[in-house]
C-alpha cells in the first residue's frame, strides 16, 4: 500500500490517496496499534476535507473515534462521532448515521450517562 500511496502522490490522485491512508489506518487499527491508525486517519481526513470528499470526511471521522475511544479518550471520541454524524445527516446517509447514533449511544451508556442516550436516539 506505502507503493500505490507513493503513486497517487505523484499522480496528483488526491481522492486514492484519501482512500489509501483510511485503509492504511483501518490496517493498523486492526493490529491494535491505534497510534499509527490514528496518524494515517488524521493524514486521510486532511485529504478528504481539501478535495471536499464529504462521504468520505465522515467515514474517516468515524474511524478516527473509535481509535480515540479505544485509547480511552472519550471526549475526542465523542467530537469525531458528532462531527461524523452531521456530514451523515447534511448527505442524507440515514445508513450510516444510524450506526453514529448507536455508536453514541453505546459510548454514554458505557459513561452510565442514560438521558443523553436517550437524547441521541430520539
Amino acid at each position: 500500500m506505502e507503493q500505490a500511496l507513493i503513486l497517487y502522490r505523484e499522480s496528483g490522485d488526491r481522492n486514492n490517496e484519501g482512500v489509501t491512508l483510511n485503509r492504511m489506518g483501518f490496517i493498523y487499527a486492526a493490529l491494535g496499534q491505534n497510534t499509527e491508525a490514528l496518524s494515517y486517519y488524521e493524514q486521510s481526513l486532511i485529504v478528504r476535507r481539501e478535495i471536499n470528499d464529504r462521504y468520505g470526511e465522515g467515514v474517516t471521522s468515524g474511524n478516527i473515534s473509535a481509535r480515540y475511544f479505544a485509547l480511552g479518550r472519550y471526549s475526542e471520541s465523542l467530537k469525531h462521532s458528532e462531527q461524523a454524524l452531521v456530514i451523515s445527516r447534511e448527505i442524507d446517509d440515514l445508513y450510516d448515521e444510524d450506526l453514529i447514533l448507536e455508536g453514541i449511544g453505546v459510548f454514554y451508556e458505557n459513561l452510565g450517562q442514560y438521558a443523553k442516550e436517550f437524547t441521541y436516539y430520539s
